[in-house]
């Protein structure tokens, strides 16, 4: 009867025993002996192991925190997978966390506060060492908790554990996060918005402007004013009559080109377009151009396109042959600086 009584406390860990050799016949004598305080106490080897382990943690309580956090994400990571089934809500996310728990002993209880869903954890496996030092074990158990809820693309939610609301009972809590509430918009975010739309125009202005101001060019100082002297019934007085409304218009729509193309200079930004720059070098080239044709060319032109529709044999004059020369230059100038706001904008 007391060999049974001591080989139950021998189960229990309470008592050891080995055998001693007596250097007689028959079967070799039993020695009981009490455990080590450490198991008798009611601390196993691995719970002395761990509070040790986890004492010596260096860093203050908010390091040892994070740190244990991370420690138990990771951890959580090498365990063999099941099979990785995404969770559509946040529900079935929480059952998942919630077999991952019942897998570790922590006996949960899955159950809805609200909006959010709350684990009670009624057994800690590592409650000794836990009540000892909260910061290092309850962080390892909420690194694992992030991680079960990711291991299954859990709907974006807040998480928190609360260790020992009762002696015997810990809270995982799993909060949705909600979208947040509108706010007024930074002064200095529409600003920059702003400036960005602003840039943005101005190069689509600086990198079209220039040729369609050469299309127009093209079309009407060397293809319209040569042909239509050649049409039937077109005499001289006639299309220098004509010749005087097209380019008149012509001029106009230059002016407004120019001051597209000033305009768009002037409010580009990120340094790409500058008052040095290349671009605004050939742009004062084309207002001087321009300046010249509309100021002191077109209208010596138009008083003697005047006298010859009235009639008169106006001296001969070289003027038309300036402005001509004028209208070649722009042909350079213009495609000159499409291409090089086009090598700008390049990336």
């Amino acid at each position: 009867m007391v060999r049974f009584h001591l080989d139950v406390l021998t189960d229990a860990g309470l008592v050891t025993s080995r055998a001693v050799q007596s250097g007689t016949r028959g079967r070799p004598r039993r020695l009981y002996l009490p455990a080590s305080r450490a198991v008798a106490g009611g601390q196993t080897g691995y719970e002395l192991l761990s509070g040790i382990l986890a004492a010596r943690w260096a860093g203050d309580s908010e390091q040892r925190a994070r740190r244990a956090e991370q420690a138990g994400w990771d951890w959580a990571g090498h365990q063999e997978p099941g099979p990785a089934v995404p969770a559509a809500t946040l529900a079935e996310a929480a059952v998942h966390v919630n077999a991952v728990f019942a897998e570790l002993g922590f006996e949960p209880d899955l159950v809805r506060d609200g909006d959010s869903l709350e684990i009670r954890l009624h057994a800690c496996p590592f409650r000794a060492v836990a009540i000892k030092h909260p910061d290092v074990v309850c962080s390892m158990h909420r690194g694992l908790l992030r991680r079960a809820l990711a291991d299954v693309d859990a709907p974006p939610a807040a998480v928190s554990l609360q260790p020992f609301v009762q002696p015997h009972l810990c809270l995982a809590r799993i909060t949705p996060v909600t979208a947040p509430s509108p706010r007024a918009t930074d002064p200095a975010v529409d600003r920059l918005r702003r400036q960005a739309v602003t840039a943005r125009l101005a190069a689509v202005v600086l990198l079209a402007v220039p040729f369609v101001w050469l299309g127009m060019v093209l079309a009407i100082s060397f293809l319209e004013t040569p042909l239509k002297f050649r049409a039937p019934g077109i005499t001289l007085p006639l299309g220098l009559g004509i010749g005087r409304l097209v380019f008149r218009a012509l001029n106009a729509a230059e002016l407004l080109l120019a001051a597209a193309l000033t305009l768009a200079v002037l409010t580009s930004t990120a340094g790409r377009f500058t008052i040095a720059g290349v671009p605004t070098t050939v742009l004062i080239g084309l207002w001087a151009l321009l300046v010249v044709q509309v100021a002191v060319l077109r209208p010596r032109l138009d008083r003697r396109a005047h006298q010859i529709i009235g009639g008169q044999v106006p001296p001969r004059s070289r003027l038309h042959l300036a402005y001509i020369a004028a209208e070649c230059a722009k042909v350079i100038l213009l495609p000159t600086l499409g291409i090089v706001v086009a090598l700008r904008l390049m990336p």
